[in-house]
């Protein structure tokens, strides 16, 4: 099935009207967008994003939850799985990084500054990656794991849907099927006030949303869901105890 088909599949199950027209849902940019992993045709605009900037990334089982740490260091962005690897690629500085699942090792890949964000893998080109750019006129991009090559995506900034996907796509929720991966406000109350900080969640169709991350008083966001649906990734801010 092609991109647009799908696009047009996905929109139907979950009556999506994307500006109500044909057209809009004929568009280039939402045809690749949709196929993107974790991107949804039905945000549901309700749940906030973390604070978190960078940090260490730590990987958790979705169904045991708690989290270890993947990478010594910290300094790392928006962690997405590779397709069909055993490895995060991630940001750190202005490099594209991969970090082996098993040994934690780091390779930098390509140099690519200016890409604020990865968001996750096209299903159909393993090799691509939707990035985010630091540039207004053209803010989404393909990145090439291969050759670190970035093909900017038609966008409108005059299109109020363009706007929207947009706004989504920097967001931390994601969807991949039926299960939902968002980042909650969590408080408690300390000596010196009342803590804030983000934990990640995973909610599997209907069931009740689970806390994954447990991160109790440290911020964490950013999260990715692997390809399997079995792991996550998410980042936990400097500063961990």
């Amino acid at each position: 099935m092609s991109i647009a088909a799908r696009a047009w599949v996905c929109a139907a199950i979950f009556g999506l009207t994307l500006a109500g027209t044909s057209g809009a849902r004929a568009d280039g940019l939402f045809d690749r967008i949709l196929g993107v992993l974790g991107i949804s045709a039905t945000p549901s605009q309700m749940r906030g994003d973390s604070d978190v900037s960078e940090g260490q990334i730590w990987m958790a089982q979705v169904e045991i939850g708690g989290g270890n740490a993947l990478t010594g260091d910290s300094g790392y962005r928006w962690p997405v799985y590779e397709p069909g690897g055993k490895a995060v690629i991630a940001l750190k500085g202005g490099n594209a990084v991969r970090i082996s699942e098993d040994s934690g090792e780091v390779k930098i890949l390509h140099k690519i500054p200016g890409v604020q964000k990865l968001v996750g893998a096209d299903r159909e080109d393993s090799d691509k990656l939707l990035v985010i750019l630091d540039e207004d006129a053209a803010p989404l991009a393909l990145l090439s794991l291969k050759t670190g090559r970035l093909t900017p995506l038609p966008y409108d900034p005059k299109s109020k849907d363009h706007r929207r996907m947009l706004s989504h796509v920097k967001g931390e929720e994601r969807l991949y099927g039926t299960t939902r991966i968002y980042v909650k406000t969590q408080t408690k109350q300390g000596m010196e006030g009342t803590l804030e900080w983000t934990d990640v969640y995973v909610q599997q169709g209907k069931a009740t949303p689970r806390n994954v991350s447990n991160c109790d008083g440290v911020s964490c966001g950013q999260p990715s869901l692997s390809t399997d649906g079995v792991a996550l990734v998410y980042v936990r801010a400097r500063g961990t105890p």
